[in-house]
């Protein structure tokens, strides 16, 4: 039996990294207050955890392991503000008006207005004032109806107009073919997702080339380790107008009859337009290698000054004492960990503080307290490993001698 170099050092490569797992520290920044902070995992520490936050532990200086829970960042948060109604003025059979005092200056393009259940439909107006004195128009003879609901008292409904920051807003109701409505509140409110903005991945290495027989441009972009990647970006200078359909793809690797093969996988379709911003929201993929082939047809290449990837931030929470010492661990060896904070109900809909996290630091080993070891990471484990190690060595290195005499 013959045993190719590459297979044997394969082999050899795979027994290191199951017995050498690398187990990487970042130490946390000293919180000046005790509680709740959010931690968000930076793209280095999701990439040194294979993205799987299985492997992910928190210690604090004495080596007690510290429950965490992943802050749910898709959750939304809604919040009300009522406006005072400073007047009402009704002139019968014309029209009756309200005037709202946007006390603070803020940016407006929108209130509801809580009305009193009615059938009638009404026209109506929207002006705006610094002075009360001189108005300026906003909206002109916009209809609205449907102002009743059948379980409650009255209903909510929304008023657009242009963004503006008048300090009193006038809503003038016509009233020539119908009573007056009864306008009881006046109020915003503003609807917001808890994720934050994509972070930028750095330290790629980008290359575009042009496949004139094919009629392609070819992206490629390489990192050192693999990446989470949620978000393509693409600047482009030229030419002002165009529509261009392009391919994602990564390699991946499979082991087919005993050898490693490396294919080719797509894993999206876009299209690359001038009308639009060119960002794309793609399926989450973590690799090291990403290419973006471009279908050109018979026109020029796009000039394209840069291709930025992005990946969703991924917070976890930490209840944590002031002063401190603490560290998070990633260790690949980890199961998954089982903390009461995943079942206790925690409202995410607030502001956390942040815990800012220092750079990555690899370390070789780690005493715990609290973390419960699986079997891989007993002794015994290890054992077994080196004797299986020693066997296949031993195996492959008569298999070669063998090979040798025979020539």
């Amino acid at each position: 039996m013959k045993m190719k170099p590459k297979n044997f050092s394969l082999i050899l490569a795979v027994f290191a990294q199951l017995l050498f797992a690398q187990i990487e520290r970042a130490p946390l920044q000293m919180t000046e207050n005790s509680g709740f902070h959010q931690i968000v995992l930076s793209p280095e520490i999701r990439s040194a955890s294979l993205n799987n936050l299985d492997f992910i532990r928190i210690f604090d200086s004495k080596n007690t392991e510290v429950p965490y829970v992943v802050l749910n960042t898709q959750t939304s948060t809604k919040s009300s503000k009522n406006f005072e109604i400073l007047s009402k003025n009704s002139i019968p059979n014309v029209s009756t008006s309200i005037v709202v005092l946007n006390k603070d200056l803020e940016k407006l393009d929108e209130l509801n207005l809580k009305i009193a259940n009615t059938d009638v439909v009404k026209t109506y107006n929207i002006s705006g004032s610094n002075d009360q004195k001189e108005w300026f128009g906003l909206v002109d003879n916009q209809t609205i109806s449907n102002l009743s609901d059948e379980n409650s008292t009255f209903v909510l409904r929304r008023f657009s107009f242009p963004l503006n920051q008048y300090k009193y807003l006038k809503f003038t109701f016509i009233d020539k073919k119908s009573l007056p409505v009864n306008i009881l509140e006046a109020s915003s409110e503003t609807s917001f997702q808890n994720n934050s903005a994509p972070i930028i991945l750095r330290n790629s290495s980008q290359s575009i080339s042009t496949n004139t027989e094919r009629k392609q441009s070819i992206i490629k972009l390489k990192f050192r380790k693999p990446q989470v990647i949620d978000e393509i970006r693409f600047n482009i200078s030229a030419p002002n107008f165009y529509l261009r359909n392009a391919e994602i793809s990564i390699p991946k690797t499979i082991v087919f009859k005993g050898k490693t093969q490396t294919l080719i996988e797509s894993v999206g379709l876009i299209q690359i337009s001038s009308k639009s911003e060119n960002t794309f929201k793609i399926s989450e993929i973590f690799t090291d290698e990403l290419t973006i082939t471009i279908d050109n047809q018979d026109n020029l290449p796009l000039e394209i000054e840069n291709v930025n990837l992005y990946q969703n931030p991924i917070s976890i929470l930490v209840d944590l004492k002031k002063h401190e010492k603490y560290a998070i661990i990633i260790n690949p060896k980890l199961s998954k960990p089982q903390y009461d904070l995943a079942n206790v109900g925690l409202n995410f809909n607030q502001n956390f503080p942040i815990a800012k996290v220092n750079s990555l630091e690899k370390i070789e080993k780690i005493t715990t307290k609290n973390a419960e070891k699986s079997f891989w990471q007993t002794a015994l484990f290890m054992w077994i490993c080196i004797l299986v190690a020693i066997l296949v060595i031993g195996f492959f290195a008569i298999s070669m001698v063998k090979d040798l005499n025979k020539k």
